[in-house]
């Protein structure tokens, strides 16, 4: 359960974006709307980093990037977005926990779900999106490493491979140590950047991809967090490209790609 004093998902009413700079002081107020005078558009948010699930207390962390939005059933919209953190690099985000029990830090690819009939209507309201959030979640809770295996756990037994992450694993199934350890979770997902989503058969009947697929992968050098540097960066498997399974009702009618496409 969520702590009172917490902002829920949706609640959050201020816009980031601003029609042009803030130099009234009605727009100068600290946790309020800037210039908000946009000539071609309206803007509401729908869910801001930092807001928590009433019921499960998670956050939303940030920062956001890729990100779609499809019809999950009849009653039902998901908004997903992945968010870009850096574990070790910067501040760790709480454990993203797994169907197995592992856990990872780092970014989280978040689900969102809103009421389909009040989303509809919400640029004419004066409601905030908290008003049609449902529920919140994560895209998904089974995670393939590079060897094939589904990783169920951490430990020091090169051959116990599915006990592995690729950021942290040499070839051999060798674990290699951070400078520091983690402390949010067993492993981390370096970075987040850039998503799409593939969806079936985009082509035509039987052409792409037979499943919706939303792909990702991690970013940047890590070299920095390894006792021996890029010695050891470079030694591992490296960093991740996901591709996720996704469970859809429709072809999305929101699909943008963040800064850069993935492999």
């Amino acid at each position: 359960m969520a702590d009172n004093d917490l902002v829920t998902i949706g609640e959050t009413i201020a816009l980031m974006p601003e029609a042009s700079t803030a130099n009234d002081p009605s727009e100068l107020l600290d946790g309020q709307s800037g210039d908000n005078n946009f000539p071609f558009a309206r803007f509401k948010p729908l869910a801001t980093v930092g807001e928590v699930d009433p019921v499960t207390g998670d956050a939303l962390t940030g920062y956001p990037d890729g990100n779609a939005a499809f019809l999950k059933d009849d009653d039902t919209i998901t908004v997903v977005y992945q968010s870009e953190s850096y574990g070790l690099m910067s501040k760790q985000t709480y454990g993203w926990e797994m169907a197995s029990g592992v856990s990872f830090t780092g970014s989280h690819i978040h689900t969102i779900d809103y009421d389909r009939e009040k989303f509809a209507e919400f640029l004419e309201t004066g409601d905030s999106a908290a008003d049609m959030f449902l529920e919140s979640g994560h895209l998904f809770d089974t995670i393939y490493n590079v060897f094939g295996e589904v990783v169920d756990g951490k430990n020091d037994d090169a051959t116990d491979l599915s006990a592995k992450w690729g950021n942290q694993t040499l070839p051999t199934g060798e674990l290699v140590d951070f400078s520091q350890p983690l402390t949010e979770g067993d492993f981390f997902f370096q970075s987040f950047c850039g998503a799409f989503l593939e969806t079936a058969n985009k082509y035509g009947d039987g052409i792409g991809f037979e499943d919706n697929v939303w792909l990702t992968a991690e970013e940047w050098n890590i070299q920095y967090i390894f006792p021996n540097g890029a010695t050891t960066s470079n030694a591992t498997m490296g960093l991740a490209s996901i591709a996720v399974d996704v469970r859809i009702q429709s072809q999305p009618w929101v699909k943008l790609v963040m800064k850069n496409c993935c492999p």
